[in-house]
């Protein structure tokens, strides 16, 4: 896995104190379909708080050369062990935390105060995702797909989705949504910060929430279209300008991702085609990705997938096959069985 981008994602990530997702998807109101997100956690009240809980377990088998390890890889894993807090502190006032245990020890992921700002605009202070593209704000449990190098997220998704601290302002109108923060960045608490900004327009239906599939599409059509923009200041080229596609209209879904990474970033411009089909109504779904990394090793990855949905994304079962074609790592291929458990 020695390529430029996935240094350079670890380079932005390196101010974070965790690489997860959190179960509130109502951390800020940039897009409309945020009314509609069924991870949202209602609490009791003022002082009330609401607790959720996620695993994500898997049986892989990795091609060393997919692994970058000296010999095949065959075993069990368990890639997410969340818990997480949402309070109601009264007076347009909460807070979310979100810890993972995935690791053996108990780290935070996300850590965050809210406030309303007017009736349209939400402050957030704390540790929190950058706004910049679509997939980085789904949380694992609500992914299609477990790989075994990124989680299930593509190689821009996994960018979108590195936390740092700082603060953001974010509001909706119509079909407009928009979010604006301000970040330690790479540098952490020195002179420099990290500026991300998204906008989406809402051009078909009610929007599409937080999940990638098709699980409780609606037959209505819905289509949101976002932009976004990263600039971390303590690099001499750290910008990033991307933008992203959702569609859902009963048992289909598609997503499509491109971002432009300046020099210090890797100097590439990675795309992503997801597509999936519910070919049983919320019961068994199959899928399919493909990936152009555009960076020096001519990385490409292709994935298929069929989820079996016991119990919606609270509990499923995911199999899927990745194979890795690039002039060095990864290349060779990938199965994972992936069981998902929520509450």
């Amino acid at each position: 896995m020695n390529n430029t981008v996935l240094g350079a994602l670890a380079v932005l990530s390196a101010s974070s104190l965790g690489f997860a997702g959190s179960t509130d998807g109502e951390y800020m109101s940039l897009d409309r379909e945020l009314d509609n997100l069924a991870t949202s956690l209602s609490s009791t009240g003022p002082g009330g708080v609401g607790v959720s809980a996620f695993i994500r377990v898997a049986v892989d088998m990795v091609d060393q050369d997919v692994a970058g390890a000296a010999d095949d890889e065959l075993g069990a894993t368990v890639d997410n062990m969340r818990v997480v807090f949402d309070a109601d502190a009264g007076a347009g006032y909460g807070f979310h935390v979100a810890v993972d245990a995935a690791g053996g020890t108990a780290d935070l992921v996300d850590g965050y105060g809210t406030f309303n700002v007017g009736e349209q605009v939400k402050g957030t202070i704390g540790l929190f995702r950058k706004p910049f593209l679509w997939q980085g704000w789904i949380d694992e449990n609500r992914l299609l797909f477990n790989d075994h190098l990124l989680g299930g997220y593509t190689l821009n998704g996994a960018f979108a989705n590195t936390r740092d601290l700082g603060a953001m302002f974010s509001g909706s109108m119509e079909q407009f949504g928009w979010a604006v923060a301000v970040q330690n960045g790479s540098d952490a608490l020195l002179d420099e910060h990290q500026i991300s900004a998204r906008g989406t327009f809402t051009a078909m239906g009610k929007g599409v929430g937080f999940q990638e599939g098709a699980y409780n599409s609606t037959d209505e059509q819905n289509l949101v279209v976002g932009v976004g923009f990263s600039d971390d200041g303590a690099l001499n080229d750290g910008q990033a300008i991307g933008g992203d596609v959702v569609f859902t209209q009963g048992p289909l879904y598609a997503h499509a991702q491109i971002a432009d990474y300046d020099v210090d970033l890797g100097d590439v411009t990675p795309w992503d085609v997801t597509v999936s089909y519910m070919v049983s109504p919320n019961e068994w779904e199959l899928a399919g990705r493909i990936e152009d990394w555009d960076d020096t090793n001519d990385t490409t990855h292709f994935a298929v997938g069929a989820t079996y949905y016991a119990n919606g994304h609270n509990a499923k079962w995911t199999l899927q096959v990745d194979s890795y074609s690039s002039d060095a790592n990864p290349d060779g291929t990938a199965i994972a069985l992936s069981l998902v458990l929520g509450a």
